[in-house]
């Protein structure tokens, strides 16, 4: 069969040059990783490659640090690559090292053919990010949340709440269009009046393209990335056509609202917003399209997490009705009868419980549960180990959040474990990412869960739906397994505590 195969034909000459290449370059790499941290072997060349999932990443990074450590080494063909499932080596590494530590790994598929490589979450490290990071804090940061965006983000919650209380059963997803409101109002100034309406249709179809081009191991582009320069017609390169799709959505997710707030501001009828605030900066150094960038981000990097923690307040409050229970008598007793809350009444420690609930739902669901990896500057020499220039480094906040040492029977969902005076580490910490590329939008993300969470709670009872032959329907457990880790979808039903509080509700929703 192989005839053609001579010692001194070109098919053996061939052969033998790229066996050797072969070799000598995984010697290469063997070398190169002596002393790194330790990890799986993997195969020649191809490293761990056949090894990665496709989906629930975290899980697989996860048992990779139980069995080689805290810092599990790897490698998937040339990229090197390091887990990091312990709490003091990320904030060593991404806080005390962060010079080091705060870079972005190339991801072609993210940011040449969707084109989000400038968007900040994932834009290089430099004198760029900082400057869009230093803008997006002065009008993002927890004072700025606090005194301009309360308000709105409490009533686009208690809109939220009276809508699904008016289905007779409620898709968990639903709630994501709800948050997507509440983002367009207070990044673009437009209130979303209707579900058809295009801008929100974008934000819809783009939302979560950004993230799921970010997977590494999802794409075979983000680990080889030459593949970029193959031409489209050659087989295999079906991603290209899907990447222009995804751009083309992507864009119009930014483009749409960016528009019509330029629009409603020549007119004179703008809402004040995250973007006005921008454009109107005196010191404002970014383009107007690097504004629009920035305001994108906030879509790309957040509606999708905050979205997921009230899915996953859902999904607690319907397996776990005397954690519900606990939590109403609190907002009752704190805010009574003849009122809806605020997010003033939870501020500061005022609803303790409820916050409990708040972090015990970022630590036993954490929304980006791998993060957005990060590389390494330059060569360093960390714990005797060598961590080269250009690794990726994944912040397993699963492993974190799972860690016996911190927390005790860390997959019972258990708010009281942050009720006692000698509490766990709080997961804020962490979750919301560590060191210089922490997520800047998190004072208002809190903002947006806890005002849907502390609504729900006051106006209605979060029950199980039940089937035409009288069975109940219980919610699934499984997860997308995603950049961002969702609840597949899943059913509930909202019923009014009493006519009082939904005439509250009606009234507040009425009224604005």
């Amino acid at each position: 069969m192989l005839d053609f195969v001579t010692p001194h034909s070109p098919a053996a000459v061939l052969l033998s040059v790229v066996a050797i290449s072969s070799w000598l370059l995984h010697a290469y790499w063997r070398f190169q990783d002596r002393r790194a941290p330790p990890g799986p072997t993997g195969d020649p060349i191809f490293g761990i490659a056949r090894h990665i999932p496709k989906s629930h990443l975290h899980l697989y990074l996860t048992e990779l640090n139980k069995q080689h450590g805290d810092l599990a080494y790897f490698r998937v063909f040339a990229v090197k690559g390091l887990t990091v499932g312990s709490y003091k080596h990320i904030t060593n590494l991404f806080s005390r090292r962060g010079l080091v530590y705060s870079d972005r790994p190339p991801l072609p598929m993210n940011d040449i053919h969707v084109g989000v490589g400038g968007h900040s979450p994932v834009t290089k490290w430099g004198d760029k990010w900082n400057e869009e990071r230093r803008m997006f804090v002065s009008h993002m940061g927890k004072d700025v949340v606090r005194n301009s965006y309360r308000a709105d983000v409490i009533q686009e919650a208690r809109e939220g709440v009276l809508r699904a209380s008016r289905n007779s059963v409620n898709n968990s997803w639903d709630f994501f269009q709800t948050l997507l409101r509440t983002f367009i109002h207070t990044i673009y100034g437009i209130k979303i009046e209707s579900k058809d309406d295009p801008i929100l249709k974008a934000a819809v179809a783009g939302t979560g393209l950004a993230s799921a081009s970010a997977v590494p191991s999802r794409h075979l582009v983000n680990v080889l990335p030459f593949l970029t320069y193959v031409p489209d017609w050659f087989p295999g390169t079906h991603w290209k056509a899907l990447g222009r799709m995804w751009k083309e959505q992507v864009t119009q997710m930014k483009l749409l609202p960016f528009t019509q707030m330029l629009k409603n501001q020549e007119g004179g009828t703008a809402m004040e917003s995250f973007s006005s605030r921008m454009l109107q900066d005196p010191q404002r150094t970014l383009t107007d399209d690097q504004v629009m960038h920035t305001a994108g981000s906030c879509f790309i990097a957040g509606t999708e997490t905050s979205s997921g923690t009230v899915m996953y307040f859902i999904w607690a409050m319907l397996m776990y009705p005397e954690v519900q229970k606990k939590a109403q008598q609190e907002v009752d007793h704190v805010v009574g009868t003849d009122r809806l809350p605020t997010h003033e009444d939870y501020a500061n420690g005022g609803m303790p419980y409820v916050e409990s609930i708040f972090k015990e739902i970022l630590r036993w669901r954490p929304g980006a549960p791998w993060g957005i990896p990060h590389a390494t500057t330059k060569d360093d020499e960390y714990e005797g180990y060598l961590i080269p220039k250009g690794t990726v480094i994944f912040q397993n906040s699963w492993a974190i959040s799972r860690d016996p040492e911190l927390y005790e029977d860390a997959e019972q969902f258990n708010p009281d474990r942050f009720m006692v005076s000698d509490s766990p580490l709080d997961p804020r910490s962490f979750v919301f990412n560590v060191g210089r590329r922490s997520c800047p939008g998190q004072f208002y993300a809190e903002l947006v869960d806890v005002s849907n969470m502390i609504t729900l709670l006051a106006t209605m009872d979060i029950v199980k739906p039940i089937d035409k032959a009288g069975n109940v329907i219980e919610p699934s457990s499984e997860t997308t397994g995603k950049l961002t880790n969702l609840p597949v979808p899943f059913q509930y039903v909202l019923k009014p505590r009493s006519p009082e509080s939904l005439a509250l509700l009606e009234a507040a929703v009425g009224a604005a």
